[in-house]
C-alpha cells in the first residue's frame, strides 16, 4: 500500500508513521512538505492514501508563508489537475488544530492530532485497514524488490554527483545499496526517511537489519534535521539499522583552512569542489553570497567596526579560497552539476573529494572496500 504524508513536522511524522507501521501491513511511506512537492510527488506515484495537515506552505524556503487552509487548497489542486496526476484514492487530514479549520473537504475527514493522546490512532487504523480490505491498493516495484541498503542525500543534484563516482570508482558495491533523494528534498526530508526507516526496522533474508544512511549537509537547516533525527532514534536496533553522516571540514582541504581559522561556513555538496569550478559559476553569475556567512562568528571579527574583506586582509586569509565565501543559488544547481559532471568526464579528478567521503561512508555503513 502507498501512503504519502504531507507535513513538515518530524515529530508529528514520527508519530503518525510509527502508527501505521504497527499495523504490520506492507506499506511503502513517502513524505513531502509543501503543496508543489505534493502536486510534483502525485504526478509521478500512485496514491492509497494521502495524510495531509491543514497548515501548509504553498512551497518550501526560507520565507515559507504557512497557510492556514493549506490542506483545502492542496485537495482543490488534486480536484483542479485529477487528468494530469493519480489522484489519491483516499485522503485524511490530521491537525493538531483541527477545531480552527474553517473548511477542508466535503468529502474527506479531518481528525485531530495530539502528540499527547491517542485518540487519533483508532480512526487512522480503521482506514488503512479499510483500504487494505478493500483489495483496491496500488502495486509497487519498491515493496516486490529485495529492499538495499539506501543512503538518503539531501537533492537530486547530489544523487546525480555521488552516482557518477559510484560508477567510476565502486564497481564491484555499486548494485549492494542506492543512493536515493527526491525533488526539492532538503535536511528535514533526510531526516523524515530515518525515522520511517527507523520505526520499520526491515530485515534481510539472513534476518540482518537492513541499514539507512542520512547524509546532511553542515548548515543551519542539516544540522537542525539531524538532531531532530537523532532525537527520534533511541533505541539499540534504530541506532543499528540507522547511521547518521554530515559533510564535514575534513571533507575537504580549502574548507578546512577556514575551520582552522575559526571561520565555520556551512559546507555543502558543492562546498568539495575544486576553486576552479567554483570560480567559473562565479563567473556565470550563479554564485551568491552565504546569508549568513559563518555559522558561527569569528570571535575576533567586529562587523560594526570592520568590513568583511578588511577582517579577511587583516587574518591574511587567501584571497582564491574566498570564493566558498558563496554557494550555488538553487535555481542554477542543476546547470551547475551538469556542467560539473562533464567536467568529470575529462578529468575524474576533480570529485575525489567526492570520492574519499563515498569511500568512508561505503566502509562504514555498507561494506568493506580497498577503493
Amino acid at each position: 500500500m502507498n501512503v504519502l504524508i504531507v507535513d513538515d513536522s518530524i515529530h508529528k511524522l514520527s508519530d503518525v508513521s510509527k502508527v501505521l507501521i504497527d499495523t504490520n501491513l506492507t506499506l511503502n511511506i513517502g513524505t513531502v512538505e509543501d503543496i508543489q512537492s505534493a502536486m510534483a510527488f502525485l504526478k509521478e506515484n500512485t496514491i492509497d492514501l494521502l495524510i495531509l495537515d491543514q497548515y501548509l506552505p504553498e512551497r518550501k524556503g526560507k520565507n515559507a508563508k504557512i497557510l492556514t487552509d493549506g490542506g483545502f487548497q492542496l485537495l482543490s489542486e488534486i480536484s483542479r489537475k485529477a487528468k494530469k496526476i493519480n489522484t489519491p484514492k483516499y485522503v485524511i487530514g490530521l491537525s493538531q488544530y483541527a477545531n480552527k479549520c474553517p473548511v477542508f473537504s466535503d468529502i474527506w475527514c479531518l481528525i485531530e492530532y495530539s502528540p499527547t493522546h491517542t485518540k487519533w490512532h483508532n480512526p487512522l487504523i480503521k482506514i488503512i485497514n479499510h483500504i487494505s480490505e478493500s483489495n483496491v491498493t496500488s502495486t509497487s516495484d519498491n515493496l516486490t524488490k529485495e529492499l538495499l541498503p539506501t543512503l538518503f542525500v539531501e537533492g537530486l543534484t547530489d544523487v546525480d554527483l555521488f552516482n557518477f563516482v559510484l560508477n567510476r570508482h565502486f564497481i564491484d558495491v555499486k548494485d549492494k545499496f542506492i543512493i536515493t533523494s527526491q525533488k526539492n528534498a532538503g535536511a528535514n526530508w533526510v531526516a523524515q526517511q530515518l525515522v520511517i526507516w527507523g520505526h520499520q526496522l526491515s530485515r534481510n533474508s539472513e534476518n540482518e537489519l537492513v541499514k539507512a544512511i542520512g547524509l546532511f549537509d553542515s548548515d543551519e537547516a542539516g544540522i537542525k534535521a539531524k538532531n531532530d533525527a537523532i532525537k527520534k532514534l533511541n533505541s539499540s536496533n534504530q541506532q543499528e539499522a540507522v547511521k547518521i553522516g554530515a559533510i564535514q571540514a575534513k571533507h575537504s582541504l580549502n574548507i578546512l583552512e577556514f575551520y582552522k581559522r575559526g571561520l565555520q561556513i556551512e559546507i555543502e555538496i558543492e562546498s568539495l569542489l575544486p576553486i576552479k569550478l567554483l570560480n567559473y559559476a562565479d563567473e556565470q553569475g550563479w554564485l551568491e553570497y552565504r546569508n549568513p556567512l559563518f555559522i558561527d562568528l569569528p570571535k575576533d571579527w567586529d562587523q560594526m567596526t570592520e568590513t568583511l574583506t578588511d577582517y579577511l586582509n587583516r587574518i591574511n586569509f587567501p584571497n582564491d579560497l574566498r570564493v566558498y565565501l558563496k554557494k550555488i543559488k538553487i535555481s542554477k544547481k542543476e546547470q551547475f552539476i551538469k556542467f560539473v559532471l562533464k567536467e568529470a568526464n575529462k578529468s575524474i579528478e576533480i570529485l575525489d573529494n567526492l570520492k574519499s567521503l563515498l569511500s568512508e561512508l561505503i566502509n562504514k555503513h555498507i561494506t568493506k572496500t580497498r577503493n
